[in-house]
């Protein structure tokens, strides 16, 4: 994971925090499938916050993603992914994403 954080006077940003773990799949017989699982936290300045207030409030972002890449064959690939994200823009729908 990484843990960033700014100086609100110089950056859109505050603070932002992301997480990630990765590995070879928990499943027997399935040694050479993958997975891995992420997510991040992102935090605006308040100066940008208020700066847009009036016409395009933010809050803070949050999102994840998982997925599952399976080996089908040494030559083919299939991956399934779910992505959630909830933006920052208040305007903006959370969104579920499936590939």
């Amino acid at each position: 994971g990484n843990l960033g954080l700014a100086d609100e006077a110089t950056n859109p940003i505050r603070w932002m925090a992301t997480f990630g773990l990765a590995g070879a799949s928990p499943l027997r017989g399935r040694l050479a499938d993958s997975f891995g699982l992420a997510a991040y936290y992102l935090a605006p300045s308040g100066d940008l916050a208020r700066e847009l207030a009036a016409t395009d409030p933010i809050r803070d972002e949050i999102g994840a993603e998982a997925y599952y890449d399976a080996r089908l064959a040494p030559w083919f690939h299939l991956t399934f992914s779910l992505q959630a994200i909830d933006p920052a823009e208040l305007r903006a729908d959370s969104a579920l994403i499936l590939g």
